[in-house]
């Protein structure tokens, strides 16, 4: 047990993130993030070295203030019209299901040479995904480092000063990667690709594609520019908000706390997020294809040394449902993370409450379209449902007036009311000529 999450004693809402791997006396080292009180401290081991037993801690929102806290490129469109849209097409338990966030993280040169070593860069990875985990456990997400690529010879990439020409770089290289026919090719075990930099020709602290998960856009980049990982790690967040459909903040929007996730300038003190980045991750998940969140990892693709405790079933375990005093199943003995023997399993779409799995053929996951989704079934020996399966793309649907697309039956009207209420329509075809003078939405 060495990443860790918790609380801090005597306050409603910590929220605490620390990395002891290198030990838990005081002459190892220590880092992460405590929240508490809308103070949020950072510790690190003093002048980055461990064995030297000392740490300094700091108060984030005291730090020298950041700049625009990154860029975002839009691929779509999202109005954000949420209010009018009537009967998602999402299947129903997509928002409701725990999604999983499979993530791999790249450290460029400057970042390889910044650290001064893999084990290094290995554990402070791995201090950045355990504070983004805890920060996307209350929208009933896990994130999970997948894998760690390390660029300790040369940029295999080119890394220049434009953030968004790097960006296309690492979406041009992932599609690479992902294009290699080995059967145990990590790029395919993963749902996004974020590159870790510490270049000092980059401007701004981060880009992303707004909407780009589960895509070929599935790529984001965080300059790695502060001492502070617990910093660091909220830029790694934000930056992932908007590859899952969230925008930055504007006034209208509010968290718990005086400063949220998705601010455009960052203070260092958020760990909320706000109602608009809910609302917009909603329709994020019901108006895109969010199937690469959907499965399970495969304990034996996640990077980090398990923990018995941590949620989430790795390596030699059968179930995790927390630490003993948190653990509120009569299925999984919580201190060996095994289930007990008269347990089939813990939890899952297809497994009851009384741990055993539900029957074959019991729809787990209903069709969100008759014409273009298909029904998943559990199979009767395992407690998850199956991922989604759909009819095949371009086959005509909702008479003949749209298309299949991802499960999706897209037509230009039902596209038009999704947005704009269930009275807009698609417009005649002159209206699409009112577009080409600068209009974006003459064609509803």
């Amino acid at each position: 047990h060495c990443l860790y999450h918790g609380y801090v004693e005597g306050y409603k809402k910590s929220l605490v993130a620390l990395n002891l791997c290198g030990g838990y006396s005081f002459i190892f080292s220590k880092s992460g993030l405590i929240h508490f009180n809308n103070i949020s401290l950072s510790i690190e081991p003093l002048n980055h070295t461990p064995s030297s037993g000392q740490h300094i801690i700091e108060r984030l929102d005291k730090l020298e203030p950041l700049v625009e806290m990154c860029s975002a490129i839009k691929i779509d469109e999202i109005i954000q019209k949420t209010k009018t849209v009537k009967g998602g097409r999402v299947k129903r338990n997509v928002l409701t299901e725990t999604k999983f966030i499979e993530l791999l993280l790249i450290a460029d040169n400057s970042e390889f040479q910044s650290i001064g070593s893999i084990a290094a860069i290995h554990s402070r990875f791995s201090t950045f995904t355990n504070i983004v985990d805890l920060l996307f456990r209350p929208l009933n997400f896990r994130v999970v480092l997948s894998h760690v690529e390390i660029w300790n010879q040369q940029n295999l990439i080119n890394v220049v000063a434009s953030n968004e020409m790097t960006l296309n770089s690492l979406r041009t290289y992932r599609d690479t990667q992902l294009a290699v026919g080995l059967a145990n090719n990590v790029w395919k075990l993963t749902d996004t690709a974020m590159l870790i930099t510490h270049s000092r020709g980059l401007t701004g602290i981060g880009i992303a594609f707004v909407s780009g998960m589960c895509r070929s856009t599935s790529v984001t980049l965080t300059h790695d520019f502060r001492n502070s990982t617990a910093l660091v790690a909220m830029v790694m967040a934000h930056e992932l908000g908007h590859n899952l459909g969230m925008e930055h903040d504007t006034d209208s929007c509010a968290c718990s706390q005086p400063s949220c996730i998705m601010d455009t300038f960052a203070n260092g003190s958020g760990t909320d997020w706000t109602n608009c980045s809910r609302q917009q991750l909603d329709a994020f998940l019901q108006f895109h294809d969010p199937g690469c969140l959907l499965n399970v990892p495969n304990p034996s693709n996640i990077f980090t040394t398990p923990v018995c405790g941590n949620g989430l079933v790795e390596a030699g375990e059968q179930c995790d449902c927390g630490f003993p005093g948190s653990c509120n199943t009569l299925c999984c003995n919580a201190a060996t993370c095994m289930l007990w023997p008269s347990a089939q399993c813990n939890k899952g779409l297809c497994c009851y409450n009384n741990c055993t799995f539900v029957h074959s053929g019991t729809i787990c996951r209903n069709s969100s379209h008759a014409d273009c989704d298909l029904p998943e079934y559990c199979s009767g020996i395992s407690n998850q449902c199956p991922g989604d399966f759909f009819r095949k793309d371009s086959l005509p649907c909702n008479n003949g007036t749209g298309v299949c697309v991802s499960g999706l039956c897209l037509d230009r009207s039902t596209q038009c009311q999704e947005y704009w209420g269930p009275s807009s329509r698609n417009g005649a075809s002159i209206c699409y000529l009112v577009n080409t003078q600068g209009e974006r939405y003459a064609h509803c």
